[in-house]
């Protein structure tokens, strides 16, 4: 990898957080695609974009995965409603969001288990994801996941596929945000940062741990993907549901 490469994968690590350490050959694509992308010519003048505050996030999006679909593991769904109380208001936040495939499932599912009174903020780094969060309209595979009749009451044909209803939308908030800026005021009940932490090495990865633990209420629980398990996090307490283990802040 050349010095002008190296240095935009340095600068990507420190400001996001990611790291293409042994992933070279991905980084390459994902290198040439921003170039024809953003239809610049060099090395040099993607890495001077990067620098620019407000060009940042635009240049970063063609580094980052954005996929996913509507009820991914969805035991943790089940978990969720399982714990929360529906005699009170309750906050969710998911992180990274994507293009809103998992705000909205949580959304869905709290509505279907009688749940009235909660707010998830979505949070992603990538502008181009949160401005296809906000819109909430997704192709046909993406929704294929969840049943039919859920399919009927929450999202009506559009021209790509289906939209998200706006009783669903109304409870989700979308922001474009990093993880590493955010300030920890504990005022969420459940934090999912899902396929998250894989991508970041050792010093950032507890930094996020770090990050997350604050953003929680104490007793609050964390979901982690299946790739991010983690046997033991300071400040977490394990339980496992069968299968599945999530973690809660320790009193």
């Amino acid at each position: 990898m050349g010095d002008c490469l190296k240095q935009v994968a340095r600068f990507i690590n420190d400001r996001a957080g990611v790291t293409f350490e042994k992933k070279e050959q991905l980084f390459r694509l994902y290198f040439l695609n921003a170039l024809d992308q953003l239809r610049i010519r060099s090395c040099e003048e993607l890495y001077e974009m990067l620098k620019d505050q407000e060009r940042f996030y635009k240049a970063l999006s063609y580094f980052l995965i954005s996929q996913s679909y509507f009820n991914r593991e969805s035991r943790h769904f089940e978990i969720m409603v399982e714990l929360l109380d529906r005699k009170r208001e309750c906050s969710i936040l998911s992180i990274p969001c994507a293009n809103g495939e998992e705000p909205y499932s949580i959304a869905i599912w709290l509505k279907e288990h009688g749940f009235e009174r909660f707010r998830i903020d979505g949070i992603d780094i990538n502008p181009v994801a949160i401005e296809r969060a906000r819109e909430g309209v997704y192709e046909a595979r993406t929704v294929s996941q969840l049943p039919d009749e859920w399919i009927r009451r929450y999202f009506f044909p559009a021209r790509e596929g289906y939209r998200v209803v706006k009783e669903i939308r109304r409870h989700v908030h979308f922001e474009v945000e990093n993880l590493f800026d955010l300030y920890p005021d504990e005022r969420y009940d459940m934090l999912f940062c899902r396929n998250l932490l894989i991508y970041l090495d050792e010093k950032r990865r507890q930094e996020a741990i770090w990050k997350i633990h604050g953003l929680l209420r104490t007793g609050g629980y964390l979901f982690l993907g299946f790739s991010d398990y983690i046997y033991e996090l300071e400040g977490f307490d394990r339980i496992s549901f069968g299968d599945k283990e999530i973690y809660r802040k320790r009193e």
